[in-house]
């Protein structure tokens, strides 16, 4: 049992041990000097220093866990080979040293695991969570917000075309409000036979976002926003293959500060008005967010093919191409 758990700790060190190579030749590697990138490479060095420091505490949590295992396992095999002296202390009454050494090694491996697990899993990095209302008045957060949007605008690659692509792109966001529009769609004049528990994003992209742009072979977001620019205030990354339902369940419930979409999930299903009220009340309906299911003109993606034979897991009929 020991070894089959330090196989994978030593996997794990050896692994964070590369990673932490890796970021250290990156802040090691020349900047370039020039005006136009001084400020983007400043904010890059931040960021890989950071990611050093966390790296650098993951590998001590992960090489404290393997001493500590290879501690226990130490203990345990002197244990095996004074097993004799053990039972002789149990019978003169005293206590015996190598069972009281296991256990103390076995709880201090215990601490340093758990200790670890949260280093690994960036749990201390974990901080109270902000509202809405606090992130807007937070005045050294409006500071970073300003100095990160002049820093974002002068970013440029010095090639036109890439540029107005890249800012094109950029504006194909769009309001919680056309979002939850959309969806109320399903199951009636779009995909009729939607069904929340089963549709994945997948499913809806083929057979609702890409009818519902059909006539302007566009992004679904330049539909619903009448083609006019919207910059978003978050962008969501998320997977195709998970239901739909919960895609849009998760933006609502970022929109209204809840750490968890299950509520609004069973709203979207069961009751989609009292949704809208309770984002109306929270003024939430107007946030603006990018998400590449809408934000992407799937006729230039994967309009026009089906490689991977999919199939509606309802009709088991594969959508028009």
């Amino acid at each position: 049992g020991g070894l089959a758990a330090l196989v994978p700790q030593c996997i794990v060190v050896v692994s964070l041990w590369q990673v932490r190579r890796a970021v250290s030749r990156m802040l090691e590697s020349p900047h370039q000097d020039d005006d136009a990138s001084h400020t983007s490479m400043k904010m890059s060095a931040s960021i890989v220093s950071a990611a050093q420091r966390t790296a650098n505490l993951q590998l001590l949590g992960a090489f404290l866990t393997v001493f500590t295992s290879v501690t226990c396992m130490w203990f345990n095999l002197n244990s095996m080979r004074n097993q004799s002296r053990g039972i002789r202390c149990a019978q003169i009454g005293e206590l015996n040293p190598y069972a009281v050494a296991i256990k103390i090694a076995a709880m201090f491996d215990a601490v340093v695991s758990a200790a670890t697990a949260v280093l690994l899993s960036g749990g201390h990095r974990v901080t109270r969570h902000a509202t809405q209302h606090d992130v807007l008045n937070w005045p050294s957060l409006r500071k970073k917000r300003r100095k990160y949007s002049r820093t974002a605008s002068t970013l440029s690659t010095h090639e036109p075309e890439w540029d107005n692509k890249v800012r094109e792109l950029a504006s194909r966001g769009l309001t919680l409000e056309a979002i939850l529009g959309f969806y109320k769609q399903l199951g009636s004049h779009l995909m009729p036979h939607y069904c929340p528990e089963i549709h994945t994003t997948a499913d809806v992209v083929r057979q609702a976002i890409i009818p519902a742009s059909a006539k302007t072979c566009s992004a679904l977001s330049c539909v619903l926003m009448d083609g006019q620019p919207c910059y978003p205030m978050t962008m969501v990354t998320h997977t195709w293959n998970n239901c739909f339902r919960d895609l849009v369940a998760a933006v609502a419930a970022d929109a209204l500060g809840d750490h968890s979409f299950a509520v609004v999930a069973r709203l979207l299903q069961d009751d989609v008005s009292a949704l809208e009220k309770a984002l109306t009340a929270a003024n939430c309906l107007r946030r603006t967010y990018w998400i590449c299911a809408f934000s992407v003109n799937q006729h230039s993606a994967i309009c026009g093919g089906n490689p991977h034979g999919d199939k509606d897991p309802i009709t088991n009929i594969a959508p028009p191409a």
